[in-house]
């Protein structure tokens, strides 16, 4: 396997996040349900996708499962990025809570990011589960929540520090 690419003939999309950082992010806000997964790569005890408690996350109801301070959680296939952030913005705005990987270039990223989400830049490249290195991209989180609209953070993530 190559690095995780995000389009194009021979993309993998379903690398998964890797452990560390999952729990890493898991200190800040406590996620429930992945959103986007199957057996092989989920990070929730429940995710939506194949084999998963519902097989269509955008069939899903998704403010049904982030309430009373449980998060969800989103590595996206970043293939097609926008629906997703389509979906979070819409989501987000009723208060509930997703934190989402994405690559800080994502298509759509200047259509539902600013002024909707938070976003913490990943300090260091992200190292996908089944790929052989680093993704060729940097990556972020964007906080789907209005408490979080507008801010911005580098987050050195290996050491749990904030450089901005």
């Amino acid at each position: 396997m190559s690095a995780r690419v995000s389009s194009g003939e021979g993309s993998k999309q379903d690398y998964g996040t890797p452990w560390p950082l999952f729990r890493a992010i898991q200190k800040y806000f406590h996620c429930t349900v992945d959103l986007a997964a199957h057996e092989g790569n989920h990070k929730c005890d429940i995710w939506f996708g194949m084999d998963g408690r519902i097989k269509n996350s955008f069939a899903a109801r998704w403010e049904d499962w982030a309430c009373e301070g449980k998060w969800l959680w989103l590595n996206p296939p970043y293939n097609d990025i926008e629906p997703w952030y389509a979906r979070c913005h819409a989501v987000s705005s009723k208060k509930c809570g997703i934190v989402s990987l994405v690559p800080m270039d994502a298509a759509g990223w200047f259509d539902h990011v600013p002024g909707n989400a938070g976003i913490w830049h990943l300090k260091g490249r992200v190292h996908f589960d089944g790929a052989e290195q680093s993704g060729s991209k940097d990556s972020a989180l964007h906080i789907w929540h209005p408490d979080y609209v507008g801010q911005f953070k580098v987050w050195d993530w290996k050491r749990d520090k904030f450089l901005i």
